[in-house]
């Protein structure tokens, strides 16, 4: 079995993306993660959006049905994107939920006003689903570890409930242990052509090439040395990312996920992420987690802006903590209805097979065969709950 200190954390210290700030990269590398804390280490376009909102509600509903130890007290807010981060998760959360807040307290770096008593309900009136969906964007709840400070969110700070979640594309290897890892895999090729949407919707300047007429399309992309093959923006490849995932499958602080798992049975894989988070959600809370985990759901008008980064990109602006941050993101949505209509040709596709062979190959001759391990390493682990 390896030993989580073996491969997390062992290339310290993590790697610096420029689109974030200075500052902002050291306080994330800096934190000391809690052990009950659950980051969701993800290649881009892995799932790692779905998993954030998923477990987000997951914990919410075991919380307010005593699926969780100790269950807190919640608040509903009617939360606007002028509301100071620390007041709301204090108002979110606090034992006291009749303590009137004093209207004119102001957030000391930005200068927003605290939430008005007059904004604030009952928790015990609301179901706790709508509770859950009480957030503008959804690193509110579930932030971005390098991005946190720089959109006024302290990583340190206390959350909605427990545990904890927080957001990364960091490989595993500069991430800091002694917190629990979930890893997403998901069959390289879909990957690499949604990661060519998603930049393309950003319309990232050093890939405008690709899409304009005649520049080759995602099949020229996959073969783009500082988004593909040597680096996918974040210090690793798709391929070292699932090198330290299969390293790592039988860590017991490290839960490797199928993307294509997730969307043949979610429910067996949410119940497998409960087992991991130490939760013990009831069938109803099971169920109305997976209902609330449909891109139908997540893409209704009153939800489709808290997965868009519109409130983030807001943030940086008003913030001004980033250098040039009206270039840094276009809001696009990361929640996606219709398939992509983009095709990898022959020539891309052997290329990302060489990619495999070169990188995993040795181990795993190819995607199904790294997920016949992770399904292997599942049925141990629920083998092991059961008994």
């Amino acid at each position: 079995m390896t030993a989580v200190c073996d491969v997390v954390g062992s290339l310290r210290p993590a790697f610096p993306h420029d689109a974030f700030s200075v500052e902002s990269a050291r306080l994330s590398s800096e934190m000391i993660p809690r052990r009950s804390d659950v980051f969701i280490a993800t290649p881009p376009k892995t799932g790692t959006t779905w998993l954030q909102h998923s477990l987000h509600c997951l914990r919410v509903g075991c919380a307010a049905t005593g699926g969780a130890a100790p269950p807190p007290s919640f608040i509903h807010t009617a939360f606007t994107s002028r509301v100071d981060y620390a007041a709301w998760v204090q108002w979110w959360a606090t034992p006291d939920s009749r303590r009137p807040v004093d209207s004119a307290a102001a957030d000391s770096a930005t200068g927003e006003r605290a939430l008005e008593t007059s904004e604030t309900v009952q928790a015990s009136s609301l179901p706790w689903a709508e509770r859950a969906m009480d957030y503008a964007d959804l690193y509110q709840v579930a932030p971005w570890d390098q991005l946190a400070w720089d959109i006024g969110i302290d990583l340190n700070a206390e959350q909605p409930c427990n545990p904890r979640l927080f957001k990364s594309h960091l490989r595993l290897a500069h991430l800091t242990p002694g917190g629990k890892y979930i890893v997403t895999i998901r069959d390289p090729k879909p990957t690499i052509v949604s990661w060519y949407n998603f930049l393309r919707g950003k319309d990232v300047p050093p890939l405008r090439k690709y899409w304009q007429e005649g520049g080759g399309g995602v099949s020229a992309f996959a073969f783009d040395k500082d988004f593909v093959t040597e680096d996918m923006c974040f210090g690793a490849t798709l391929w070292e990312y699932y090198k330290e995932a299969a390293a790592c499958l039988a860590d017991p602080a490290v839960l490797v996920i199928i993307y294509e798992d997730m969307l043949e049975d979610f429910e067996a894989q949410l119940r497998l992420i409960a087992a991991f988070l130490e939760l013990t959600p009831s069938d109803d809370v099971i169920a109305t987690v997976c209902a609330m985990s449909t891109k139908q759901f997540m893409t209704l008008p009153e939800h489709a802006g808290k997965f868009d980064e519109t409130w983030s990109y807001r943030r940086m602006i008003e913030l001004g903590r980033i250098a040039d941050a009206q270039s840094f993101s276009i809001p696009t949505s990361r929640v996606m209805l219709t398939p992509h209509k983009d095709k990898l040709d022959a020539r891309a596709m052997a290329h990302l097979d060489t990619l495999w062979a070169a990188e995993l190959g040795a181990m795993h001759a190819d995607f199904s065969a790294l997920c016949s391990d992770v399904r292997t390493e599942h049925r141990r682990r629920r083998g092991a709950g059961a008994t």
